[in-house]
């Protein structure tokens, strides 16, 4: 092969790979890796640790360091949204992560971004966990850097980081509807209340429904009674059972009186002689609003009377 054949190869090498040695007299981007005089770059960043410091055998190696500085490109997608997205977090703390989040959207391509509330920026930040790895600094080599800007990021963790930004761009497009419960239940409603769907947003309806396997004595049929349903229980009663035993009576309980938004203000709590999970109530079907299968009116009226009787 002649030399000139040769450095046209070699050329065409250089072209083709996504890091390359670095040029003399240049330090690589710690964002996008690409190669910058001190003179061009925007700032000097920190240096990226190539090597940590330790012993070989009983020798002392010592930390081998790359010095970067921030790229005029890279220094701009800081100076533009950062602020914005900072001034929406509630602690100062988070400002790596949110280098990180921005300069992975920077390298794919965008979207730009706009902050609403401190719910908005932290979702953001959720939504991408693995942003950080965009950074030249994640497995960099000595006197590299990369060909174009973000050529050394591994394509898998490109598409993985699309993916997540096109699930958080979903879900801030995302409006409520009404989420019924998983067909592989005995009833679909709630078995407690019996209200049939819940209003959340679609990318959360996993979340919404809790499985639950509860006997018929635990849904208020009495002791003496046989079988279990399988169900869910809505978000509400879900809590109810959270703050008592489990799936029984007490929670059964417990959910309707939060409901009718009854304040204990005696120290021993009312019994309610008769309640049912509407599991329990044959042939009834999935209300649109909870404990419909109980009279409420009535349920308001003995708790009236029980505290002015408890005072």
């Amino acid at each position: 092969m002649s030399t000139t054949t040769s450095s046209v190869v070699e050329a065409a090498r250089a072209a083709l790979a996504d890091v390359i040695a670095l040029p003399e007299g240049a330090l690589p981007c710690r964002w996008c890796g690409v190669a910058c005089t001190r003179e061009q770059a925007a700032a000097v960043a920190e240096p990226i640790v190539l090597e940590r410091a330790g012993y070989i055998g009983t020798r002392f190696v010592p930390e081998v360091l790359q010095q970067t500085v921030l790229c005029g490109a890279c220094a701009a997608v800081e100076a533009e949204v950062r602020p914005t997205m900072i001034r929406h977090l509630i602690a100062g703390s988070q400002a790596d992560r949110v280098a990180s989040v921005l300069h992975a959207l920077d390298a794919l391509g965008g979207p730009a971004v706009t902050f609403t509330d401190d719910a908005d920026a932290l979702a953001l930040l959720e939504a991408i966990p693995g942003a950080h790895a965009v950074s030249f600094a994640v497995g960099a080599k000595a006197g590299t850097c990369s060909a174009r800007r973000f050529a050394h990021v591994d394509p898998l963790a490109i598409r993985s980081l699309r993916e997540s930004v096109a699930r958080w761009m979903r879900a801030r497009l995302e409006t409520p509807v009404p989420i019924a419960p998983p067909a592989d239940g005995d009833r679909r409603g709630c078995v407690f209340c019996g209200v049939g769907t819940v209003v959340a947003l679609p990318s959360k309806a996993g979340q919404v429904w809790t499985e639950v396997y509860v006997s018929a004595s635990a849904l208020g049929a009495g002791n003496g009674a046989s079988g279990a349903i399988d169900g869910h229980t809505c978000p509400a009663c879900t809590v109810a059972i959270a703050s008592t035993d489990g799936p029984g009576v007490a929670a059964l309980q417990a959910a309707v009186l939060r409901f009718v938004g009854y304040e204990r203000r005696s120290l021993t709590p009312p019994t309610i002689q008769g309640l049912r999970g509407w599991a329990l109530v044959e042939g009834a079907r999935p209300s649109r609003t909870p404990w419909q299968h109980v009279d409420l009116a009535g349920l308001r009226r003995s708790l009236a009377s029980f505290e002015g009787g408890a005072s």
